[in-house]
């Protein structure tokens, strides 16, 4: 889990070194905020909540 100010991160898909991470409220309020790890560096984000 990722923590970003209020808002949480949870891993969505896996593969070898690169995460993507979806808002933990993705599925419940239909939130697109996401991000993208690679070796544990944020390499891309989209912090716009819609909640």
């Amino acid at each position: 889990m990722i923590r970003i100010g209020h808002y949480k991160f949870s891993a969505h898909r896996v593969r070898d070194l690169k995460v993507r991470w979806c808002c933990s409220s993705h599925m419940s309020k239909g939130c697109r905020a996401c991000l993208y790890t690679y070796d544990d560096q944020i390499i891309k984000m989209n912090n716009d909540h819609s909640h």
